[in-house]
């Protein structure tokens, strides 16, 4: 994703030490993200990749792909 947006992210997986992870869900990314200086932003990638950004660029798109459900929350979607 740093490419695409030409922007330094933090990855959710790098940032937590493995035996400190929980299932995702939008909340568990959201609580990450907002403890880290500058990182406004959040999002998910394929149901578990969380990361963390100072800003987002927009891009077209729609939500016809975004059917990973949340392994934390399955009664929501996380990326796809």
């Amino acid at each position: 994703m740093g490419d695409v947006a030409n922007v330094s992210i933090i990855h959710y997986s790098d940032f937590v030490e493995k035996e400190d992870r929980k299932e995702m869900s939008h909340w568990v990314c959201f609580e990450v993200c907002r403890t880290i200086p500058q990182m406004l932003f959040f999002g998910l990638n394929a149901g578990v990749d969380c990361y963390c950004a100072p800003y987002y660029k927009p891009r077209a798109s729609d939500d016809s792909s975004c059917d990973q459900t949340c392994p934390g929350k399955t009664t929501t979607t996380c990326g796809g």
